[in-house]
């Protein structure tokens, strides 16, 4: 609002004691769709006087806070709806897909492909294969004039680093 309706809201809302404070409201909700390109979903409240759809809840409270879980549609989350800032979720029920964070495991999904690999180490063995390999002959068995035994095709170029590892993940101690 401009001009002078404005200002009376803002003298009236000062005499309240509510200028520039924010009203939230906290809806449980189930989610009707999921929009991955938008990081959005929209969802229908189930608990509370409203019972119409709420579309385009942000999935994370701003655009790239660091977490984004997606939930599984039908499934139940907590929305804050604000006067000023978008509806998003700030508690799920069940994700799709999700990160598991405690102090002594982080856990990508159900975990069952078990831990990252030591990417160094592993470089390391791999290269010390290879090179076994291609050093390796058999000695001291001969048939006549000939060598016994297929030759080997060395494998070339060694492993690199770059051949395993995925630099967009990466994990320590």
């Amino acid at each position: 609002m401009s001009g002078k309706a404005g200002l009376l809201r803002q003298m009236i809302e000062q005499l309240a004691g509510t200028f520039n404070r924010d009203i939230v409201s906290i809806l449980l909700c189930e989610v009707n769709n999921v929009d991955r390109s938008k990081n959005t979903c929209n969802v229908t409240p189930v608990t509370g006087d409203a019972d119409t759809a709420i579309n385009d809840v942000l999935l994370n409270a701003e655009g790239n806070d660091g977490e984004l879980r997606y939930p599984v549609i039908g499934s139940k989350v907590w929305v804050a709806i604000s006067l000023r800032n978008e509806a998003s979720i700030f508690q799920f029920d069940l994700l799709d897909t999700y990160i598991l964070i405690t102090q002594t495991l982080t856990q990508f999904n159900d975990g069952s492909f078990g831990g990252l690999v030591k990417v160094n180490e592993l470089l390391t063995k791999i290269n010390r294969l290879e090179s076994n390999f291609n050093s390796h002959i058999h000695s001291g068995v001969t048939t006549g004039g000939g060598v016994s035994g297929t030759v080997a095709t060395p494998i070339t170029p060694p492993t690199q680093l770059s051949d395993l590892e995925n630099k967009k993940i990466t994990h320590g101690k």
